[in-house]
């Protein structure tokens, strides 16, 4: 649910939709980043999947949550009621008028199949991108998800970026009808110093 604090406009609804309904109002389109998995705090308090009797605790894998952020468990795919889970998710989406979904830390091709499938049956044409393992075969991409990250993560140092145009070049190829590479997030402004020592300096 939105924080209404961050969010003034979802007070009252719970609801992105009046974001969303201005932002489509100026001719753009509306996304949201998601993380992989389901939040520590459904699982814990063991609630209910919408439309289902099943439970949040019987989906949870709580060792394979994000290796990088706190906060989500896995959700084990063989499991009664996990697709049902990601339904309700992308549906919700749909409703508020979500256009592109960025899901990140999507290591197996499981979870991945289960958000291309929530995004299909959820009544809207949702542009699914996904921040996938490296060693999944682009092959499986292209049949389940519009884009999929490639490249490192980077920031507002031009050293990064420039790292970034021989790994655009490599994955050009891989581009059809359908189906993108995404670069990843292109920095505008100042995010911050911290990030300068990581990266070489020269070339």
């Amino acid at each position: 649910m939105p924080d209404t604090i961050k969010y003034p406009s979802a007070k009252g609804t719970n609801s992105f939709k009046p974001l969303a309904d201005y932002i489509h109002s100026l001719g753009l389109k509306f996304g949201l980043h998601l993380l992989r998995g389901i939040p520590w705090e459904a699982a814990d308090k063991n609630l209910s999947i919408k439309g289902t009797d099943y439970k949040a605790a019987s989906i949870a894998q709580p060792t394979k949550g994000c290796d990088w952020y706190d906060g989500f468990y896995g959700v084990d795919m063989s499991k009664s009621g996990a697709q049902e889970y990601y339904n309700s998710v992308f549906k919700l989406f749909a409703e508020w008028g979500v256009d592109y979904i960025k899901a990140d830390d999507m290591v197996n091709t499981a979870e991945i199949e289960g958000m291309s499938k929530a995004a299909r049956l959820s009544g809207r044409d949702i542009l699914l991108s996904v921040v996938p393992r490296d060693d999944i075969p682009i092959s499986f991409l292209k049949e389940n998800v519009h884009m999929a990250r490639t490249g490192s993560d980077f920031w507002d140092v031009w050293q990064m970026l420039k790292l970034e145009f021989p790994v655009a070049a490599k994955v050009a190829k891989d581009a059809e009808g359908g189906f993108w590479p995404d670069l990843d997030m292109l920095e505008i402004g100042k995010m911050g110093k911290k990030f300068l020592t990581k990266v070489p300096m020269s070339g």
